[in-house]
């Protein structure tokens, strides 16, 4: 390499100041580490990129042998003068000055290879990564390259970029459980505890007894002990049952066969897998497995060499994998809905049109009666968000419109457009702000995901991408302009197959809804039928208890101070305490069949309101709610039009939507009739900008209207 020994000269600390930081970093660690143990040109290409010098190593070695800190032995190894090396703290210390850049760039460079965003949750998990821990004690200066370094017999440390691959396909979040089969020298599992915070937890397995003792060391040194547990166990690949299910599990090295029975401590509705498959040869193929979906193909991950894991579990191929799930999921859609918990726990109305939809036999009849269920719970929640503004007596000019919208003849898509406009309202009170949440949820169960995707496909706006979450409001916009599009609506009517198979979706979907939402199991419905003074210090109070199917009369006794302020009408309640009142919205009356039963609002015509049922044809001819309705209207007036031409042709048109959105669809030749009218009244200035400001008007005012192309 051209180096000669007349050349060196004595080494001086000064020199250390003048050196580029790669220069220093080869320095600190030749005069650290035995010689001869690594092939330097490797590892040069792994050092990040610097923007003040590329530093060719031969020229590095050339100068740093010029000026006397290394010369080759007989066996032409790189060692140390020694006088090198009585200046080793000297070096050691100004290599320290460049290390925060070397992390920096480090995870930087680790997050590209990966392609995940930098500065995202997962490269910021990785920043916290302390390396240093995750190394042999005389490997640390090698501790800032991105590539593997050896830990105990054939285990290695993983190179930062192959834990960010590793992570990013599953990305565990906050609160969630991960297992790792195989710990290494800990990183991984560090940089998967930062990311499921304190209320999550990450296990970790290890065949090794030295490999989990400075697992457990690199752990602990890294202060993530309290929620990172390293356990020996001989056949990691057997996994940890007790301490599951998962929604990540993470099979760290390569097997020989699938590990299903790893599957089964999934978590059934966001649980995934990630494991490499040995293919005969040197490298590992990488598959990630979703419960409950088809299985993927192999993702794009590098084909890594990764140390072989003993223990023999699941199939031998990823073909017998597949036909295990197919199978398993055609059992799922061929079963029936257990009705059982929702006839007994979900709020009555609900729990009646979800059993009339699950017992109709004809396809048609079972479509049409699950949009209803779509349509009760809509309008359930919308009551609670509306009526917790009356609750929070917020004035708001805004209120008196969306009720002015809402009594008179109302669509779905305005029943959804108001909870929109008054959610912020609603959340001034504690039931409307948990109504809103409900509606915000992200919902990652498998039914409601399924129920999505197939109205998105009926809808003919599919996504390139699956969807891993679903939010409430999101699903029941496109329920809305499904029901517009399809036969239930005015568009195509869909065939028996079809609607069959949509029902089914639809039911499991909401079904999973009416048992799992807080809304629903922390509120129970009641109606107030009487309230009887017996005494001076008693009140008996009738009560419904509307949840479930069959409504039961209860018979309080309660104190005056409790029960006086108690009228006659349908409640929120948790216990014995009303917490919002629902009326005049729900109403427990005698109908025309002469039975007691729960009607709900629908709409006003020719100033008469209409209350219906979503699981029978009973009617309520009683009147009286209407000067409930006065009254609520009276209480908030519809603001004052500012005198403006512009934005009184907008308000005109806003005005003129509701009996063009009524059949829930704008055809070509309504859309061009508005654009017409919004050029003429100079809302807009060309017909593109029309056609826009319209279409954002019907979104924002009637969602999930269906557009004919």
């Amino acid at each position: 390499m051209g180096w000669y020994v007349g050349r060196m000269t004595a080494p001086s600390a000064s020199l250390i100041a003048d050196y580029a930081p790669r220069t220093r970093w080869f320095l600190n660690t030749l005069l650290q580490m035995p010689p001869g143990d690594y092939p330097w040109v490797r590892f040069d290409s792994r050092l990040p990129e610097w923007d003040d010098e590329a530093s060719p190593m031969t020229a590095i070695f050339e100068r740093l042998q010029a000026d006397g800190w290394i010369q080759k032995d007989e066996d032409e190894h790189l060692v140390a003068t020694e006088a090198g090396r009585a200046l080793t703290s000297e070096v050691a210390a100004a290599h320290a000055a460049d290390l925060p850049e070397w992390w920096r760039r480090l995870w930087v460079g680790a997050a590209i290879h990966a392609e995940i965003p930098v500065d995202g949750p997962l490269h910021r998990a990785l920043m916290a990564v302390d390396r240093t821990a995750c190394v042999r004690e005389h490997d640390l200066p090698l501790a800032v390259l991105d590539m593997p370094l050896p830990l105990h017999k054939k285990m290695t440390e993983s190179a930062p970029h192959a834990v960010a691959m590793t992570l990013a396909p599953l990305m565990p979040s906050a609160g969630e459980r991960v297992l790792i089969c195989g710990v290494k020298g800990g990183s991984l599992a560090v940089a998967a505890g930062h990311l499921v915070g304190k209320k999550g937890s990450v296990t970790a397995l290890d065949w090794s007894p030295e490999v989990v003792q400075h697992a457990r060391q690199a752990i602990a040194a890294n202060q993530l002990d309290a929620r990172v547990v390293v356990i020996e166990q001989e056949d990691v690949t057997a996994g940890l049952p007790s301490a599951g299910p998962y929604q990540v599990i993470i099979v760290n090295g390569a097997i020989p066969r699938v590990p299903y029975n790893l599957m089964h401590q999934l978590d059934d509705i966001s649980g995934r897998i990630l494991f490499f498959l040995h293919d005969g040869h040197q490298a590992s193929e990488c598959w990630v497995i979703r419960k409950n979906e088809a299985v993927l193909k192999e993702e794009k991950l590098s084909r890594f060499r990764y140390t072989p894991i003993p223990g023999r579990n699941g199939f031998d191929s990823i073909k017998d994998l597949q036909e295990q799930y197919e199978a398993a999921r055609r059992a799922a859609e061929n079963e029936s809905a257990d009705v059982g918990p929702i006839q007994t726990r979900a709020p009555y109305p609900l729990a009646r049109a979800f059993i009339a939809a699950h017992n109709a036999i004809d396809p048609s009849e079972r479509h049409d009666r699950a949009l209803k269920v779509g349509e009760a719970l809509l309008k359930y929640i919308a009551i609670i968000v509306i009526s917790a503004c009356f609750a929070a007596d917020d004035r708001s000019p805004k209120v008196g419109v969306e009720l002015r919208k809402l009594t008179g003849k109302p669509s779905n898509g305005q029943w959804l457009g108001s909870v929109r406009a008054l959610g912020p309202i609603a959340a001034n009170h504690p039931v409307g702000r948990l109504a809103v949440a409900e509606l915000d949820r992200s919902w990652k169960h498998r039914a409601l995901i399924d129920a999505y995707q197939a109205l998105v496909e009926e809808t003919g706006k599919p996504s390139v991408q699956p969807v891993q979450s679903v939010r409430l409001r999101e699903m029941l916009d496109k329920l809305i302009e499904y029901r517009n599009k399809s036969g239930a609506g005015h568009g195509s009517v869909a065939s028996p197959k079809q609607a069959q198979r949509v029902a089914d979706l639809l039911l499991r979907a909401l079904g999973t809804v009416l048992l799992e939402s807080t809304l629903f199991q922390t509120h129970e419905l009641h109606a107030i039928v009487k309230n009887e003074v017996k005494s001076r210090n008693k009140h008996i109070i009738t009560v419904m208890r509307l949840q479930g199917a069959s409504n039961l009369s209860e018979r309080w006794e309660l104190p005056p101070a409790v029960a006086a302020a108690w009228e006659p009408r349908v409640v929120l309640m948790v216990g014995q305490t009303p917490v919002l009142d629902l009326h005049p919205w729900f109403v427990w009356a005698e109908g025309s069949h002469r039975t007691p039963e729960l009607f709900c609002y629908n709409n006003s015509r020719d100033d008469k309101y209409e209350y219906i049922t979503y699981h029978n044809q009973d009617k309520f001819p009683d009147p009286s709610p209407t000067e409930d309705f006065v009254d609520l209207l009276g209480r908030f007036p519809e603001p004052t039009r500012p005198k403006v031409d512009p934005v009184q042709a907008q308000m005109m048109l806003s005005f003129l939507l509701g009996p063009i959105v009524a059949d829930g669809k704008i055809t070509v030749d309504e859309l061009q009739t508005l654009r017409t009218a919004v050029l003429s009244f100079g809302i807009a200035d060309s017909a593109e900008t029309a056609n826009q400001w319209v279409r954002d008007l019907i979104d924002r005012e009637h969602p999930g209207v269906w557009f004919e192309e």
